[in-house]
């Protein structure tokens, strides 16, 4: 039997300014899990898209225009995977459970859960980073999703992901 990373494509997307002092621990977290990773900048100054190239991150420049949801969007539009993680550069999953995370996802594939909810989420924790890189902050937020045109962020600031287009309604989450 194939392991999950064999039958998940995921690909880590994340919107990035000036994150030098982040950006190695935010893609080191997937670099085993994911098939790709899509960075965004949306104006760096400083080493950040530099590093995230030598890490291997495939990088796209977003003119910035005051929407959160925008460059988002149009990172999500560049990944090639069946499933989307977005988290900020400042973000990042605990080992423990990048590990878990793409058995989790070949489980929902082969399970009808899947196939009778094709906008299923996957909410989980995240540890988010200080100016000094240090963690102060765990929370839970839909983080993980189907790559379908439908699902998308809307919202200029403080944006949320949801399915758009006609299609509005709830989404699956599993906690």
């Amino acid at each position: 039997m194939r392991d999950g990373k064999e039958r998940v494509r995921l690909s880590q997307c994340m919107i990035v300014k000036n994150e030098e002092k982040n950006i190695r621990r935010a893609l080191s977290w997937g670099k085993d899990i994911v098939c790709e990773q899509i960075i965004v900048d949306t104006g760096s100054t400083d080493r950040t898209v530099e590093i995230a190239r030598e890490m291997g991150a495939k990088v796209y420049y977003f003119q910035w225009c005051d929407d959160f949801s925008a460059a988002k969007n149009y990172a999500i539009e560049q990944a090639a995977g069946d499933w989307i993680a977005f988290l900020d550069a400042d973000e990042y999953f605990s080992r423990e459970d990048a590990e878990k995370l793409i058995d989790l996802l070949a489980e929902i594939e082969d399970s009808k859960l899947a196939e009778e909810n094709p906008h299923l989420m996957i909410r989980c924790a995240w540890v988010q980073l200080d100016g000094e890189g240090r963690p102060f902050s765990v929370s839970v937020q839909d983080r993980i999703f189907r790559n379908l045109p439908e699902i998308r962020y809307s919202g200029r600031i403080h944006e949320q992901i949801g399915r758009w287009g006609g299609n509005e309604g709830p989404l699956v989450c599993i906690d």
